[in-house]
């Protein structure tokens, strides 16, 4: 029931990304290049008026339009990966401290080995009412 529930939250996400509600974003892929699986970065932001904020939320959804299937993996927040031009043993969550999203989408692809093909950005205030909506995780 778990599984379906964040499912469905990271569907919700999607649609709050493409409704105007988070950021859509994707990479250039040339007209013949259909793919049959992509990956989507979810990015849940805790922002406040004079801080940056961090992304306390990280997800990565792999979606397979060929097999009409969808995976969801979690990262932790405080998960330990290399931050180009911080260092080694930074918090993932700093990313988008120190680079926006921009620096977390290429975070996230060097830490899994994967391309992000699109991402979606929600304040934290959005994802919890989405979470709640769903009668909470």
């Amino acid at each position: 029931m778990k599984k379906y529930k964040i499912g469905i939250l990271a569907a919700c996400i999607l649609l709050l990304g493409t409704a105007g509600f988070g950021i859509a974003y994707q990479q250039e892929t040339s007209a013949k290049e259909q793919p049959h699986s992509f990956n989507v970065l979810v990015m849940g932001v805790d922002e406040r008026p004079g801080d940056t904020g961090r992304s306390d939320v990280l997800m990565v959804v792999n979606l397979d339009t060929s097999h009409n299937k969808a995976k969801v993996m979690p990262i932790p927040r405080d998960t330990r990966v290399h931050i180009d031009g911080k260092g080694p043993d930074e918090k993932i969550n700093h990313a988008y401290r120190y680079g926006g999203i921009p620096l977390t989408v290429r975070t996230v692809e060097n830490f899994l080995d994967i391309n992000v093909d699109y991402y979606v950005k929600v304040n934290m205030e959005g994802f919890k009412d989405v979470v709640d909506e769903l009668g909470g995780v």
